[in-house]
């Protein structure tokens, strides 16, 4: 609207001046000199704002493709989200394996200074006892002929 308000502004002026006797010639000159420099200076603001609504227009646009990259893109919203996840499953593991190494240090402490594991260790897996102790060694009944069948017993009868 300012734009468009120094042009009529400028022909009614000019009409204005040219009806003016010759006498009055300096004082015309000087007017036209002062709306010379009012119409300048309306058109450097209406540039201005010709300029800034440019301007505007272009952060809009650019800001909106910001916008999209961050929500909608693979490298945005949703990666962050995954690697999260990611990083908490990770960490649940290394939670984990650090319990299952503190008790395998544990045991390995206990297998070098105590002979509790130790001798847990010899009986279970190479089957020794200790001197004072006795063996004996449950030999389980024979099974019967192919074709009978052998009574069973259970809590029920």
């Amino acid at each position: 609207m300012a734009c468009a308000a120094w042009r009529s502004d400028r022909a009614i002026s000019l009409a204005a001046a040219r009806k003016r006797p010759d006498s009055v010639r300096p004082q015309r000159e000087a007017a036209a000199q002062r709306a010379a420099g009012a119409l300048r200076a309306r058109r450097a603001v209406c540039y201005a704002v010709t300029l800034m609504k440019w301007l505007a227009a272009a952060l809009v646009v650019v800001v909106a493709l910001l916008q999209y990259r961050v929500w909608v893109s693979d490298n945005g919203v949703h990666e962050v989200d995954r690697l999260q996840r990611a990083v908490a499953t990770q960490r649940s593991e290394n939670d984990q394996l650090t319990e299952r190494n503190k008790q395998l240090a544990a045991e390995v402490r206990d297998l070098k200074t105590g002979m509790d594991a130790l001798e847990e260790r010899a009986r279970s897996d190479l089957g020794m006892i200790a001197s004072h102790e006795t063996f004996y060694q449950v030999v389980p009944s024979r099974p019967a002929a192919p074709g009978s069948q052998a009574p069973t017993r259970t809590a029920a009868r």
